[in-house]
């Protein structure tokens, strides 16, 4: 659909009404203007014809068409002048620029960085060109930056005698002392235009080129003073943790306290199955310990709640009767298992999977075995069909649809699921759901819609959530499925910050851990004065943590009817080895790996980054990811399979960023609920602090 440069004019010429005078059949028609125009100038070109010219490159002047092109201009020694000698012109060995005082002791350079050009009109939509640098940014020299006292990443205004920006700095070797380089390409971020170059540039201009003085202004740095703040944790799960290490990696003096409803510190509930078979110790699933939460100055009161919210007076009030005042709020309440049926009251052998009390009722309840019914067939449901089966309790999932983890995977995932789930010997019942109890003080048997009767001796709740909004929503903040944030986590009160399975953004809320962390991260960020932090969204995925079932998906799992969506299958029933992918617009949409799920973190990154794929659209089926590593000591990401030993390596080669840790070993890039027990061995290490 593209045109050529001379169409696309002479459509606008027509538009405007100038079609007379563009009447243009071919470029070679403008070419032969422009050769009639030059005829008897310096640089006449009337001997070049189109034709010669596709043939060869000729420098002008072509005066005729027997001349075989210049080669060199003024080779006789001649000039274009009156005298036909060369007039140069001196420059004054002053600086016409705007010149650094002692308030403004920097000189400022602006210009491109390597995958960038223009203001990102064009560039700034390929996904892989971001991928080099995609925030704005001022590089300084290493010597000024210990001179300010400034540390790579910390956010900086940078300002000139007209404007000012916000930035974070960039400490570099590759620029001289006492100057500063700050991108142009940053016009407006997050409907802001406190990064842009120009707020600082000079107005003056070349008195005879009048060319701008965009390239030079004076300018000064300065730290971000922040008041001094008082920030109040409600909830004490994954997300507020991910807070906490955020916070303090870049603030260690604002004050933090944490409320949890458990009389417990943190701990990996995503890890509970695990802890019911006794695959892993309570120690291995806390995530955080009293001395490490009093190295990172925290007040954590443990066991007990908040139970009201005073936005006027900007305090809370626990369940003790006492006051504590704020000056941001966040909360991170979490939710509970959503309860469908009406449970009889005082009957025993009924569950949910949110917390350690219940883990530790399940497993005495079911220490002798005993027959389980387990409502819902998705991710937790079938976790915890795994954990009881392996420790010899008698399982069957009761789904209402088709098959099992419905909402990720599509017809033949479930059936390969189905599969494997049988082969392991846990029942499975589809297109039905539970009616009714009986029992006396404990739970007998349950009906079935169906009529079927079961005899069992526990029942569990794994059929969806409800976020635990009630504390936000008494306080007046703006709800809907979930409490109403903006892309900086903030609430309907801009003091009061919301993060995790209670928050909605963009009319969405998510119920995964990794959700939960990157908007931790966001508020964290934010509330340290990064004004260009924000959420976007989080990717979709799932990992199903079974012994010896490799099984995950990552976004749009069903290619969409009647559309330009394309699918890339490899099946091998035999093996029960599946491999799906998505493609729509050259970038990987969405995946479903079983039997071999090796492949996660790059499709995690591709569809998570929104890469293009060019070239590597022809590796999907191949298989392009690494053999990973062997795991080395205790397992600490189950999802990727990495030992605490994997990572001690790298820390050991000098990998003292936590971030970049987690890259280069896969560990906290699954479901990350590990991502606290990683940052423990780095800090354990002493590396982070070199």
């Amino acid at each position: 659909m593209a045109l050529a440069d001379y169409e696309i004019f002479q459509r606008f010429a027509h538009a405007m009404g100038f079609g007379k005078e563009f009447t243009y059949n071919s470029a070679e028609d403008i070419f032969n203007e422009h050769k009639a125009l030059t005829e008897g100038t310096n640089i006449d070109i009337s001997g070049i014809t189109y034709q010669r010219l596709k043939k060869n490159n000729i420098q002008w002047p072509c005066p005729t068409p027997e001349h075989p092109g210049s080669q060199r201009l003024f080779a006789d020694g001649k000039y274009w002048t009156a005298s036909q000698n060369a007039q140069v012109y001196p420059v004054a060995p002053e600086n016409h620029g705007e010149a650094t005082s002692a308030e403004y002791p920097f000189i400022i350079l602006t210009g491109r960085i390597r995958d960038q050009w223009h203001s990102m009109t064009r560039t700034g939509k390929v996904n892989k060109l971001k991928q080099h640098i995609n925030k704005p940014f001022v590089e300084m020299h290493p010597d000024d930056a210990a001179r300010l006292n400034l540390s790579n990443g910390e956010l900086v205004k940078v300002s000139s005698r007209r404007s000012s920006v916000y930035v974070e700095v960039q400490i570099t070797e590759t620029i001289k002392r006492g100057c500063l380089f700050l991108p142009m390409h940053w016009g407006r971020v997050n409907g802001s235009a406190k990064a842009r170059s120009n707020n600082l540039t000079s107005m003056n201009i070349d008195p005879t080129s009048k060319q701008p003085e965009f390239k030079f202004s004076a300018g000064k740095v300065e730290k971000r003073s922040l008041a001094r703040k008082k920030i109040i944790l409600v909830g004490a799960g994954a997300a507020s943790l991910e807070f906490i290490n955020a916070y303090r990696d870049k603030n260690r003096d604002d004050e933090i306290h944490v409320f949890g409803k458990e009389p417990l510190l943190f701990y990996n509930r995503v890890m509970l199955p695990e802890y019911i078979n006794r695959e892993k110790q309570w120690q291995a699933i806390q995530s955080s310990e009293k001395a490490e939460l009093e190295r990172l100055n925290i007040v954590f009161h443990q066991g007990n709640a908040v139970t009201k919210i005073n936005r006027a007076e900007k305090t809370i009030l626990d369940q003790q009767g006492k006051t504590y005042s704020y000056d941001k709020l966040i909360l991170a309440t979490g939710s509970r298992p959503m309860i469908t049926l009406d449970i009889p009251q005082g009957m025993q052998g009924i569950f949910g999977l949110r917390t350690r009390r219940d883990a530790d009722n399940i497993r005495e309840y079911l220490k002798d075995g005993g027959r389980a019914l387990i409502i819902g067939g998705g991710l937790l449901g079938l976790e915890l069909a795994g954990a009881l089966n392996s420790i010899g309790v008698e399982v069957t999932v009761i789904q209402r649809s088709s098959r099992l983890m419905r909402a990720q995977l599509d017809d033949l995932g479930g059936q390969l699921l189905h599969e494997e789930i049988v082969e392991r010997g846990i029942n499975v019942i589809y297109n039905d759901e539970v009616s009714s109890f009986a029992g006396d003080d404990k739970l007998r048997t349950v009906t079935l819609k169906s009529g079927l009767v079961l005899n069992i001796d526990a029942l569990f709740f794994a059929a969806g959530i409800k976020p635990n909004t009630e504390l936000g929503e008494q306080c007046g903040l703006k709800f809907n499925r979930g409490l109403i944030v903006n892309d900086h986590m903030q609430s309907s009160d801009s003091d009061i910050f919301v993060i995790g399975e209670i928050a909605e953004h963009r009319k969405k809320t998510y119920g995964t851990t990794p959700a939960a962390q990157d908007q931790a991260r966001v508020a964290a960020a934010y509330l340290n004065g990064n004004i260009w932090s924000s959420y976007d969204h989080s990717l979709s995925f799932n990992i199903l943590k079974i012994k010896d079932l490799h099984l995950c998906s990552l976004g749009i799992t069903t290619k969409p009817a009647g559309s330009d969506y394309q699918e890339i299958t490899l099946i091998d029933r035999e093996m029960r080895y599946y491999k799906k992918c998505i493609l729509h617009q050259d970038r990987l949409v969405g995946a479903i790996l079983i039997g071999d799920k090796s492949e996660f973190a790059e499709f995690k990154t591709l569809i998570a980054e929104q890469l293009e794929l060019g070239d590597k659209r022809y590796q999907l089926l191949r298989g392009t990811a690494t053999a990973s590593e062997p795991p080395l000591g205790e397992i600490i990401c189950s999802c990727n399979n990495v030992g605490a030993g994997n990572i001690e390596q790298h820390i050991a080669a000098g990998c003292d960023d936590f971030d970049e840790l987690c890259r280069l070993s896969n560990a906290g890039t699954g479901c990350g609920s590990c991502r606290p027990e990683v940052k423990r061995i780095l800090d354990l290490s002493g590396a982070a602090e070199k």
